[in-house]
């Protein structure tokens, strides 16, 4: 009971962020776009590798103020969460060169999350978001 009322907290937290944060774009497209970019270790990713579970996929900048707060509910929700299937992943979408400060941030936040990195921005055009955060 305690944990399903921690993860019922978890999901309360990331949706009020997504929901609160005035700057961020919410997309619930009907069908996955054609969408891959690479994972933190090189290895390329995409919408068929999270087929199957529910998922959160959410844009982010290191320059972007709102990022900053919704980072940390959704590694939240990635905690109580994870081990139940759900996938949260966080997509970088700072331009190539930027390495060390996403780098640097995700450390600072301890991400554990999936981490994708999109250095040309294909996010924006697949899932039609208009600034960071999105979150599909």
């Amino acid at each position: 009971m305690r944990r399903a009322r921690r993860g019922a907290v978890a999901v309360m937290l990331a949706a009020g962020a997504l929901v609160g944060l005035g700057a961020c774009s919410v997309s619930t497209p009907s069908s996955s776009p054609d969408y891959s970019v690479r994972d933190r270790s090189g290895d390329r990713v995409s919408m068929a590798d999270l087929h199957g579970a529910p998922a959160v996929l959410t844009s982010w900048a290191t320059w972007c103020k709102e990022c900053k707060t919704l980072l940390p509910a959704l590694e939240q929700l990635h905690e109580d969460q994870g081990a139940d299937g759900v996938q949260v992943v966080a997509v970088n979408v700072n331009a190539p060169g930027a390495e060390d400060d996403v780098l640097a941030l995700e450390h600072e936040y301890g991400m554990t999350m999936a981490r994708w990195r999109d250095v040309d921005n294909d996010f924006t055009q697949a899932f039609r978001s208009r600034g960071v955060p999105t979150s599909v």
